[in-house]
């Protein structure tokens, strides 16, 4: 696990539930502790009983992937068959996903002018999932063993018929979530030489999924909570996508010009069929989701159909001049279902040009410069990646009780739901890019370095609406963004002896600026968190200054506020904290990023390692934002602040208050997320070819590889590169491998 939050052990969260009550003067010393905890936790806090609950769910994950390929053909047919099966077990017992699949691909040359390909693949995924046990785990009180004598969990393990062991869903018969997913991928394609000058090209595609997706909840675990009623569910989904593509090329040359012209059309539809059910009550456990009907109560059914499709016509013509002026141009229109009626249908050209400086006369015996190209390009392209029926509104179902003379019956009527999106249109991306490739000292050292701009209008996005309005929110096409930045790609041979040591280096950078240029009213829109000039996913809140200490009584009354509650910004300087003081403090877009890859070779010996940093991004940390101030629950270790210690992380705790009702609680989320970790580290041996000819195959190499096992960041032991899900935390992989090649 590649590093998780520290959970307060047993001591550590007696010390917070001790201050929290003496704050309130509930507390004032062991001889109180039995007000405040119940028997069973007093007892196994006295008699050292405490547990860990986070360590108890999370085990040692495993993967193994086999692979095993074979090629072959003749003048006529060429073929390519491959099978592979890959296992992987998680942190979390009964986490675990079996997936087998096959490939088989075959191109038969009918005529010197005419050849037909497919490429066939089949998926089986079986994936058994776990509910979500490390919420629970990380806030239940700590003071409880999670076994019995004889080894069996323990339902109620601290003292109360309300807090579940986090490890009960893992009691055989008691849950199971479990996912049959099979796919089938294929198409077939036909080219065509006309003549010398001209192809036409002919491909069908098929992408057909069906899964089913059961799932069965005992009573007594986190599904269904303390003593309550079993459930069964149960969902099946079809989904298919055909696509049909035709496209025709000429191509000529003539003298110094060469000239490539391709026009084509492309169509696409896709259908979504899903149906559940779903009851409460199962009549036996052992029928787990396969019998919804033998449930007793709470029953319900449901189903879906959506339907969508895009057609496309396109053109394209490339031009090249005495190799080294070259010229591209595009031409294409999407039609897209899933639009508004008069704006289904968008328009999107684009023309780059390049120039190989390299082949200029005042370069090409330039040794020094091995590599020159210059690269300018426009282009438009469009989105319209929303659900299907968006511009049509919708209903939803409601029950409420009829009254019939002398009883209540239950009524169904239906509401709206979803307001229409009538002008709903495609979202449109106009980017610029200049563009550099050199290659220095006979391409010891090559690269790129790219510029460029994206200019976004007419956002597809969900806007929040006023409640008055009877919905919450509504597609729309919303302002404009931008989006600036430079991306660089250096590559170096820094050592290259063909029986000794090599050493190869990639360096990597970007870094980008996005911004809001325009929104639909103003520069702000507080309901939606969107302001002119910043990224869209933007953190707007108080300022954090740290917590009000001892000595500062007259300054934190001002606010009404006390030592050890949270101090925040007076951003206008008018001595009052209002709503106005709130400020853009952050966004999860990153100022840059960077990686360096080395590989390193020696004889026999690779060893590769690739190290990567993000700096400049805030994440909203889910351990930062779990401090129970009230100390009713358990949580992340925090430095809290108390008389005896007067830090300025965080809040004293305080069991007359809550964190919903803590003032500038949400301060306490953001966390500086930049990082930097060795991501990979490889290290690999080819055996000899002699050892390789006796076991009768051309190459023999074994590996190992260590992932995410070293970070260095902010936040602790956790990794940011997670994004600040606690429940879900990066996982270190330790990979062993071998290659054999035939």
């Amino acid at each position: 696990m590649g590093g998780y939050a520290d959970i307060m052990t047993g001591p550590e969260w007696v010390d917070l539930r001790r201050e929290s009550r003496r704050t309130v003067g509930e507390w004032n010393g062991p001889d109180d502790d039995a007000n405040i905890f119940n028997p069973t936790q007093l007892e196994n806090f006295r008699n050292g009983v405490y547990t860990d609950w986070a360590r108890e769910l999370l085990g040692m994950g495993s993967q193994q992937n086999h692979q095993i390929g074979i090629s072959g053909g003749d003048k006529k047919l060429s073929y390519y068959f491959s099978m592979e099966y890959f296992n992987e077990k998680g942190l979390l017992v009964n986490d675990e996903l079996d997936r087998y699949s096959g490939r088989m691909t075959v191109d038969y040359k009918v005529t010197d002018r005419l050849k037909l390909s497919t490429n066939l693949m089949y998926t089986i995924r079986d994936h058994d999932r776990r509910r979500d046990p490390l919420n629970q785990a990380n806030k239940m009180s700590p003071l409880g063993p999670a076994f019995d004598a004889e080894g069996n969990v323990l339902i109620f393990p601290v003292g109360d018929a309300s807090t579940l062991n986090p490890l009960t869903d893992q009691v055989p018969g008691n849950y199971q979530d479990n996912e049959m997913n099979r796919r089938f991928f294929g198409n077939v394609s036909l080219d065509w030489m006309i003549s010398d000058k001209i192809s036409f090209t002919s491909r069908l595609g098929v992408d057909n999924t069906t899964s089913r997706r059961g799932l069965f909840s005992a009573t007594n675990t986190i599904e269904v909570g303390p003593n309550g009623l079993s459930i069964a569910r149960l969902n099946n989904r079809f989904a298919s996508r055909n696509t049909w593509e035709n496209f025709a090329t000429y191509t000529n040359t003539f003298g110094d010009h060469n000239l490539q012209v391709l026009l084509g059309q492309s169509i696409w539809a896709t259908t979504n069929e899903t149906s559940f059910s779903e009851g409460r009550d199962l009549l036996s456990p052992t029928m787990l989701y396969q019998n919804i009907g033998a449930t007793q109560t709470a029953v319900r059914v449901g189903s879906n159909y959506d339907r969508t499709s895009l057609a496309s016509f396109f053109g394209r013509v490339n031009y090249k001049y005495k190799d080294r002026y070259l010229f591209t141009g595009v031409l294409r229109t999407d039609g897209s279902s899933v639009l508004a009626p008069g704006n289904k249908w968008g328009f999107f050209p684009s023309a780059a040009l390049s120039w190989i400086a390299k082949e200029e006369g005042f370069l090409s015996s330039n040794d020094a410069i091995s590599e020159m190209k210059f690269r300018l390009s426009y282009g438009v392209s469009g989105n319209s990646a929303v659900s299907a029926y968006q511009t049509l509104g919708g209903l939803s179902k409601s029950t409420y009780a009829f009254d019939r003379g002398a009883a209540e019956l239950p009524a169904f009527g239906f509401y709206p739901s979803l307001i229409a999106a009538s002008n709903l249109g495609w979202e449109t991306t106009a980017s610029t890019n200049f563009g550099v490739d050199f290659g220095f000292a006979n391409n010891r050292i090559t690269g790129s370095l790219d510029l460029y701009q994206q200019d976004t209008k007419d956002l597809l996005m969900q806007r929040a609406l006023p409640t008055t309005s009877g919905f919450t929110s509504s597609w729309d096409n919303v302002g404009r963004t931008r989006n600036r930045g430079v991306e660089l790609l250096l590559s170096t041979i820094n050592v290259d002896r063909s029986q000794g040591l090599s050493w190869f280096t990639d360096f990597t950078f970007g870094a980008n600026k996005e911004e809001i240029v325009e929104l639909v009213e103003g520069d702000r829109d507080l309901a939606n968190g969107w302001f002119v000039g910043y990224p869209i996913s933007s953190y707007y809140d108080y300022e954090k200054l740290g917590i009000w200490q001892l000595g500062e009584e007259s300054l934190a009354a001002e606010n009404q506020q006390l030592p050890g509650e949270i101090r925040v910004r007076d951003q206008d300087g008018n001595g009052v904290i209002t709503p106005e003081d709130r400020t853009i403090i952050g966004s999860n877009v990153p100022r840059f990023s960077a990686g360096v890859n080395n590989r390193f070779s020696y004889k026999d010996f690779e060893l590769n390692v690739f190290v990567f940093a993000r700096v400049g991004q805030m994440i909203v940390s889910e351990a930062a934002g779990s401090y129970k101030i009230d100390g009713l629950e358990n949580g992340p270790m925090v430095d809290y602040w108390t008389p005896e210690n007067p830090t300025n992380s965080y809040p004293r705790p305080n069991a007359g208050t809550s964190r919903a009702s803590t003032r500038y609680y949400s301060t306490l989320r953001y966390e500086d997320g930049s990082f930097l970790k060795i991501r990979d580290v490889t290290l690999a041996y080819n055996l000899p070819a002699q050892i390789a000819q006796r076991l009768s195959v051309s190459r023999l190499r074994v590996y190992t590889t260590a992932k995410n096992y070293f970070v260095w960041s902010n936040m602790g032991p956790y990794d940011p590169e997670r994004g600040g899900n606690l429940s879900f935390p990066m996982t270190r992989q330790m990979v062993f491998g071998l290659n054999i090649d035939l």
